[in-house]
């Protein structure tokens, strides 16, 4: 079975992958992961996004569904789902820059992407936020409460 699990920032989903891979010692997760590209190219992330910045880990998850479709037990921390609702808050706060027709494009093209990539999967779990998950510190994560709630927002609709 291909896994992949989702939602916002510090819902317990490394967490999770971890764990099931030490109940469950078949499966694996990529070797490569989207957060080896975003410290490579220092990519704004989160509130900070970019078009650009999406467009690569848009990408390198595709990518990643993509190289993993033939194997039988893997489990991803994250899929092209997360970088699409990710997208749309950044669409929604006008962070995608002014030029309506790109960001247009960018998006159905996202939307795309997001459709033939989930195809690589064959259950994906969504980790809605949970109250007893504390919001830890890292250098790739929003500790913005409001930001985290809205992007767990687009998640749940």
């Amino acid at each position: 079975m291909r896994i992949a699990v989702t939602g916002a920032q510090c819902v317990g989903k490394s967490t999770l992958v971890n764990a099931f891979k030490a109940k469950w010692s078949a499966y694996s997760s990529p070797e490569k992961s989207y957060r080896e590209i975003i410290k490579e190219k220092n990519i704004s992330l989160n509130e900070s996004g970019t078009m650009e910045s999406q467009t690569i880990i848009r990408d390198v998850l595709a990518d990643l569904a993509l190289e993993n479709a033939g194997k039988s037990k893997t489990i991803h921390d994250r899929c092209i789902l997360d970088n699409l609702a990710y997208s749309f808050w950044l669409a929604e706060h006008d962070k995608l820059g002014s030029d309506k027709k790109k960001i247009s494009d960018f998006m159905a093209t996202s939307i795309f992407l997001t459709k033939e990539s989930l195809k690589f999967y064959d259950i994906i779990f969504w980790l809605p936020i949970n109250p007893n998950i504390p919001v830890e510190e890292s250098e790739n994560r929003s500790n913005s409460e409001q930001f985290r709630e809205e992007i767990d927002n687009i998640f749940h609709g």
